[in-house]
């Protein structure tokens, strides 16, 4: 006998491209944190990790299956990964850098700085 914590229908179903990006901007950060101060081995060995599962388990990921949870959590951390590098990684309407950039979508000028230019082109 066996218990189904989520039901078939939506653990086999294809993956939301909305919840994606919202699984993304939820855990891409933490896995951030989590990765800092570690040692050049050690982000080799996740990034080792996250290579074999998102492209062994990359169908359940965005199909479903039983290793779609592994496969999620090793694309967060891949992201977190690509964060380091200069520009970040920007994918799936998720932008992810640890340092600041030229034409980083997170240093866009807004409404409240004087930089800013409205549709009429007025400050």
């Amino acid at each position: 006998m066996t218990a189904e914590i989520v039901p078939s229908t939506l653990r086999n179903s294809p993956i939301d491209p909305e919840m994606l990006r919202t699984f993304l901007l939820g855990l891409v950060p933490l896995m951030i944190a989590e990765q800092q101060g570690a040692t050049p081995e050690q982000l080799e060995a996740v990034r080792d990790r996250c290579v074999e599962l998102i492209t062994s388990r990359g169908d359940e990921l965005q199909f479903g299956g039983s290793h779609r949870a592994a496969s999620r959590t090793a694309l967060a951390k891949a992201f977190a990964l690509l964060a380091r590098q200069p520009g970040g990684i920007t994918a799936f309407g998720v932008h992810a850098c640890t340092r600041v950039h030229e034409y980083c979508p997170g240093n866009q000028p807004t409404p409240e700085t004087h930089a800013y230019k409205g549709n009429d082109g007025r400050p």
